[in-house]
């Protein structure tokens, strides 16, 4: 695959010769820079002067720069507005035309296969019976209430359980250490019983 844009910038620094230099000041001089030193100085491009710009025998790539250069510089709001309008349009109408050419043949058995198969799940679930149980207001109410007072509960049952805890392991606590006093004691005992004999 060729590179034409070196060639392409060649071709819109040739065109640009013969636009009012009013026109070319409203072009970034960087752009117009990166056009000089990345065009293809081999490439003989010329203008017919006779000829309109749209008779002229220019690139593609050419004329996509010349057009993104009327859309940002040179365009009034409105020609603007209706440049991107229908850009937009040409890339919906391109993605269409993929869906269509793309996803068409590839997904086509699976849509129909599909669509047997929902077929048959509706039938199936069209022929069950179904039972629905309504439940009174006035028991939505009751259960309500129900498990407002069984979450105070278990609240109040938490706390109670929190204090039962603290005290058994402060009356364990004063076990241990009632225990701990015990063995201290008869350890004394025994040491005495040693140094008297």
């Amino acid at each position: 695959m060729e590179d034409n844009y070196p060639k392409a910038y060649k071709e819109v620094i040739e065109i640009l010769k013969y636009v009012p230099q009013e026109s070319v000041n409203k072009i970034p001089n960087e752009m117009l820079e990166t056009f000089k030193i990345k065009m293809d100085n081999n490439y003989n491009f010329s203008i017919d002067i006779n000829k309109k710009l749209e008779e002229q025998n220019l690139l593609d790539e050419t004329k996509a720069i010349l057009a993104n250069i009327f859309r940002d510089y040179w365009a009034t709001d409105y020609q603007r507005e209706r440049i991107k309008a229908k850009e937009n349009y040409d890339r919906q109408k391109i993605e269409e035309e993929k869906k269509l050419k793309y996803n068409s043949d590839i997904f086509a058995k699976r849509r129909s296969e599909n669509a047997g198969i929902k077929e048959k799940q509706s039938e199936v679930i069209n022929t069950l019976p179904i039972k629905t149980k309504k439940e009174r207001f006035y028991y939505k109410i009751i259960n309500f209430f129900k498990k407002l007072f069984k979450r105070e509960r278990n609240n109040d049952m938490e706390e109670k359980d929190d204090k039962k805890k603290y005290e058994i392991l402060k009356k364990l606590n004063e076990r241990l250490k009632k225990f701990g006093d015990n063995d201290k004691t008869k350890k004394e005992k025994e040491n005495d019983d040693d140094e008297e004999r």
